[in-house]
């Protein structure tokens, strides 16, 4: 598939997926807006504890957050990826259940058990089950109507999940951002088309040569601090509309162990493809591990790629990288022939895991 055949690439994408991710920044400035407009119990701003509760591209804002602000949250934050939530949650606990659809049957139980803990509840959702449960316990939520996602899918949905997450904590306190810097995340996003639009040509457009480096192989994306979550929505992306594998690594903890399983099997060197994303922002010492990694990888025989990352802060870095994988993940699922927006396996498992329990 040719990346500069406008036409061919929008007839393999007939719920308009590639609309879903121009519009991220008109996502990212509703969801700024609309969550601006709550008004939350005060006592949401005292809790001791944060636990957000969703899966999959309901989960990827709480990734974000906890890897920027690993160094700034005053509280433990924990992502909850199952039906029960953690043994500690109470009274003091903040709970935010986020469910696109509002119908995830782990956040609904979630919600359930959070209720019986007596804890602080908000969610964000379109509708759905999840909606229901915070009307009917007269709780403060983000529930909105998703205007800019045309294609309909949770993962395409970044401006509201991310942005949603951002400002929700944000507005209760627990995270500082200055006006100035949401403004440049704004002009960031706003910059997605021009630079790694469809009319950008291939060989002028870095998503579109990341893309083609990628094709065809697995790629390895290697991510540390505050680009963590970033590197974790970029694979998810892969895995749910390019329908191909891929998984995020994370330094200095890879250092301790991955590196000396890089000989075997032999195929690995045709396969892998290590994409490092480097920002001078990193500590020292952590710049200095990028480097190295990049070595000892090439060293075993495996391909690299470096993405030097170029905001100027950590909040606009893993912005950047959240763009820049958007725009890759639709040009992979273009050159790997598929229609970027169903989701037959995971329908499948849902499907039947109902019929198992209904």
């Amino acid at each position: 598939m040719d990346l500069n055949d406008a036409g061919a690439m929008r007839e393999m994408d007939p719920s308009n997926v590639y609309g879903s991710i121009a519009k991220l920044a008109d996502q990212a400035k509703q969801a700024w807006d609309d969550i601006g407009s709550l008004t939350f119990p005060d006592r949401y701003r005292r809790a001791t504890a944060i636990v957000v509760s969703g899966m999959g591209g309901s989960s990827i804002g709480a990734h974000l957050v906890q890897a920027v602000y690993r160094d700034r949250l005053p509280v433990p934050f924990v992502l909850n990826n199952d039906y029960q939530l953690p043994n500690f949650v109470g009274k003091k606990t903040l709970v935010v259940l986020s469910s696109y659809s509002g119908g995830t049957e782990e956040v609904l139980m979630a919600a359930q058990d959070a209720l019986r803990k007596k804890a602080m509840i908000t969610g964000i959702t379109t509708g759905g089950g999840l909606a229901d449960f915070l009307r009917e316990h007269g709780l403060t939520g983000y529930v909105f109507e998703a205007k800019h996602n045309p294609a309909g899918q949770p993962n395409l949905a970044m401006g509201y999940s991310v942005t949603g997450q951002v400002a929700l904590f944000a507005k209760l306190g627990y995270i500082s951002i200055a006006k100035g810097e949401i403004e440049k995340l704004f002009s960031l996003l706003e910059g997605g088309e021009e630079r790694y639009g469809i009319a950008v040509p291939l060989e002028k457009n870095p998503a579109k040569l990341l893309a083609q480096k990628c094709s065809g192989k697995i790629p390895v994306l290697v991510a540390s601090a505050h680009t963590e979550g970033a590197a974790h929505i970029f694979a998810n992306q892969l895995n749910e509309s390019s329908k191909m594998y891929s998984e995020y690594r994370v330094i200095p903890e890879l250092n301790h162990h991955l590196m000396e399983g890089l000989s075997h099997p032999l195929a690995l060197n045709e396969n892998l493809l290590f994409v490092l994303f480097s920002s001078n922002i990193y500590d020292e010492r952590i710049q200095a591990r990028f480097q190295i990694t990049g070595e000892v990888v090439e060293k075993n025989g495996l391909l690299t790629q470096e993405v030097a990352l170029a905001e100027d802060t950590p909040l606009l870095q893993a912005f950047e990288l959240v763009l820049l994988g958007s725009y890759v993940n639709y040009y992979l699922a273009v050159l790997n022939g598929v229609d970027p927006q169903p989701i037959p396996w995971v329908s499948y498992f849902k499907k039947k895991l109902q019929e198992r329990f209904s």
